[in-house]
């Protein structure tokens, strides 16, 4: 009975250690908990009316404290709208807080108000709906007929006055730019020789020699013998 009771006190003895240390694990527990939920989700666009086939961007946004990897949204398609572009994502540290945010590009052919409708990243945890105006021009009734196809019409070039003078110089120095390469790689061509070919003929030639012989008849004396002096020139 004593050793039964005795037990019982020890007992007692511990059960406040085990309630705390309960407490603590709870608690423990539930900070982690808390820290691994994101502290707020929004979607927004940069446009809320936009004409028909015009692109716009839609922002996912999850806003989690530093250190907590947040999952992304998972978003197939939305209705009366069509993606451009998909899962572009970017990360924003701000102070003690982290931004994740994905983008979406969309545009619609379907003219009309229409609700982007909620996203859920988990459960409890989902986005703002979102109203977008997808409309015709301002001006444009689609209960009216449609205007007939109006001809291209021809606008003339005109170019500034400034800038023509710099063309014209321009095309100028390029024009006397060409002309002098051209003049440099050009190749030189020599002159022809012109042979003289003489007119006088072998006959005047012979002529001549002769006559010149005879001019030099007194100097040829001077080599002939005595007794030819006498004698009558050959010539």
């Amino acid at each position: 009975m004593s050793s039964k009771i005795i037990n019982s006190r020890g007992d007692r003895k511990h059960t406040p250690w085990i309630i705390v240390a309960a407490i603590m694990f709870l608690m423990g527990w539930f900070s982690d908990a808390v820290s691994a939920q994101p502290v707020a989700v929004r979607a927004y666009t940069d446009k809320s009316k936009v004409l028909l086939g015009e692109p716009f961007w839609l922002t996912l946004e999850v806003k989690t404290l530093n250190g907590v990897k947040a999952p992304t949204f998972k978003v197939d398609s939305i209705a009366h709208f069509e993606f451009l572009v998909r899962d572009s994502s970017h990360i924003l540290q701000q102070g003690d807080t982290t931004l994740y945010q994905q983008y979406f590009q969309l545009t619609s052919f379907d003219s009309g108000r229409w609700v982007i409708p909620q996203f859920t990243l988990r459960a409890f945890v989902k986005t703002n709906s979102l109203l977008m105006d997808v409309v015709f021009t301002d001006d444009f009734d689609p209960q009216k007929p449609y205007n007939d196809v109006q001809a291209i019409k021809d606008v003339p070039f005109k170019m500034d006055a400034e800038l023509e003078r710099w063309w014209y110089l321009g095309a100028a120095l390029l024009i006397l730019l060409a002309l002098l390469v051209y003049w440099i790689t050009q190749p030189r061509q020599s002159k022809p020789v012109v042979s003289s070919v003489s007119s006088v003929t072998a006959y005047t030639k012979a002529i001549q020699n002769l006559g010149n012989l005879k001019a030099e008849k007194p100097m040829r004396s001077v080599f002939m013998p005595s007794w030819w002096k006498f004698s009558e020139p050959i010539f």
